[in-house]
C-alpha cells in the first residue's frame, strides 16, 4: 500500500530544522500512530470481505473443532457437524474455513494423524494406532501420514522404540 500525502508531508515537516526537539518528538509519535491507524483501517475491510464469523458464530465453530480434535476416530459427516453448529452444511464449509484456514476434514485429517502419530511412539502397532485414530484401512493411512510427516508410521514407531531403548 502506499502512504496517503498528508502522512507524507507531516514526515517532512518534522524533519525540517525548525522544530524543537520535544515538539518533533511528539510531531513523529503523532504520525506514527496515524500511520498505524491508517494501516489498520487498511486491513479491516479486508477481513470483513473475508466473511469471518460473528461471536455466535464463532463459538459454534469453535464446538466443532473441539469436538474433531477430542474425538478424531469418529466417523463424521458434514450434515451432522453443521446441525451441531446451528448452520447449513455449506455454511459450515465456508465458516470453517474462512476461520481456520482448511477445510473441516483437512483439520480432521490432521487430528487424526496427531493422534496415531502419538500413539505410534506410546508404542501401538501401525494397524492399532490406525484403527484408534479412526482410519479404516492402514494402506490409506500410511500414505497420509506419509505426506504429513515425511516418513512411514513404521519408520516412526521403529525409531520411537529405538530411542526409548536407549533411554531406559
Amino acid at each position: 500500500w502506499q502512504v496517503p500525502e498528508f502522512l507524507l508531508s507531516g514526515l517532512r515537516y518534522a524533519q525540517q530544522p525548525g522544530p524543537h526537539a520535544a515538539s518533533r518528538q511528539l510531531m513523529l509519535e503523532g504520525i506514527m500512530l496515524q500511520l498505524l491507524g491508517y494501516a489498520l483501517n487498511l486491513c479491516q475491510p479486508a477481513t470483513q470481505k473475508r466473511g469471518l464469523p460473528v461471536t455466535g458464530e464463532y463459538q459454534r465453530l469453535e464446538l466443532i473443532r473441539r469436538l474433531l480434535e477430542q474425538t478424531p476416530e469418529k466417523a463424521y459427516t458434514l450434515n451432522e457437524l453443521a446441525r451441531r453448529a446451528a448452520m447449513s452444511p455449506s455454511s459450515l464449509r465456508c465458516k470453517f474455513r474462512h476461520a481456520y484456514g482448511c477445510t473441516v476434514f483437512d483439520y480432521l485429517r490432521d487430528c487424526r494423524l496427531a493422534r496415531a502419530r502419538r500413539y505410534l511412539m506410546e508404542g501401538y502397532s501401525v494397524q492399532q494406532a490406525a484403527w484408534m485414530s479412526g482410519y479404516q484401512h492402514a494402506t490409506n493411512f500410511a500414505t497420509a501420514f506419509r505426506r504429513r510427516y515425511g516418513c512411514s508410521p513404521g519408520e516412526l514407531r521403529d525409531a520411537s522404540l529405538t530411542a526409548s531403548r536407549h533411554c531406559a
